[in-house]
């Protein structure tokens, strides 16, 4: 009976060996530290998209930068009511006009001038010493055909016992006796201001004063007819006076200014 228990314990024993596999030793590493094992994988890489390549964009080309320049804002310039009015005159009161003329600081004497629409005639000033030679005292002008004659009309000083110049007639040159006049001098200005009021060669006259490129112009204009009796230009250290005396306003007759 002991036998058939030994046996049979024998036999369980062997069937025990049998059945069971011996385990591995764990690897270590060079630590001596245990890692555990696993079936390692290789991460695979995922392919990322590329960015599409972007579009460079120039910027517009600009206009280059205007040059620098200053802005001149000009004050308004208007005529006062009293100021056009007093412009105004000498188209609406003057029909012809006389008078002295002479500039200062050039000429010594007054010539005369007689003046009617388009024509013009003037009386030179006659000095102590002349020659009767070649000799006269009166211009013609013509200022639509700016043509210019002379002639003697001064008997005294043109006719000696053997010459007679009151028959002759000269070809003068125009822009010699040809001067710029009262009224040319007046619708010449642009802008003005009166400056008060006075009386000169017993004229009730208007002073007015502009200033052109610079050049300050002063007129004294006869506050009835519209025409200056006196202009005074400056320009810097230079200055000229242009006289217009004994003015009188509307008796010339055309044929105070035609040559005969």
């Amino acid at each position: 009976m002991r036998k058939i228990i030994f046996f049979t314990i024998l036999c369980l024993m062997l069937l025990s060996a049998c059945g069971t596999k011996p385990e591995m030793p764990a690897p270590t590493t060079p630590s001596g530290a245990i890692v555990a094992q696993e079936k390692q994988t290789m991460p695979v890489e995922e392919e990322l998209p590329v960015p599409a390549e972007k579009e460079t964009i120039k910027p517009a080309e600009l206009p280059p930068a205007p040059a620098e320049s200053k802005i001149v804002v000009e004050k308004s310039r208007q005529f006062s009511p009293e100021l056009r009015d007093l412009l105004q005159k000498a188209d609406n009161e003057v029909k012809s006009v006389t008078y002295l003329y002479a500039e200062s600081p050039d000429n010594i004497g007054f010539d005369t001038y007689i003046l009617k629409g388009t024509k013009m005639k003037i009386l030179l000033f006659e000095k102590n010493d002349y020659v009767i030679d070649d000799y006269f005292n009166a211009v013609y002008l013509d200022t639509t055909t700016k043509t210019a004659k002379g002639k003697c009309e001064n008997k005294k000083r043109c006719i000696s016992q053997e010459i007679d110049n009151t028959k002759r007639v000269y070809d003068l040159n125009y822009d010699t006796y040809r001067k710029k006049t009262a009224y040319e001098w007046i619708k010449s200005v642009e802008f003005a201001e009166i400056e008060g009021f006075e009386t000169l060669n017993n004229h009730a006259v208007t002073k007015i004063k502009t200033n052109k490129n610079g050049v300050e112009i002063e007129m004294w204009v006869d506050s009835r007819f519209g025409l200056p009796h006196k202009i005074k230009v400056t320009k810097s250290d230079d200055q000229r006076t242009y006289y217009f005396k004994n003015m009188m306003f509307n008796g010339v007759k055309d044929t105070d200014v035609l040559l005969k």
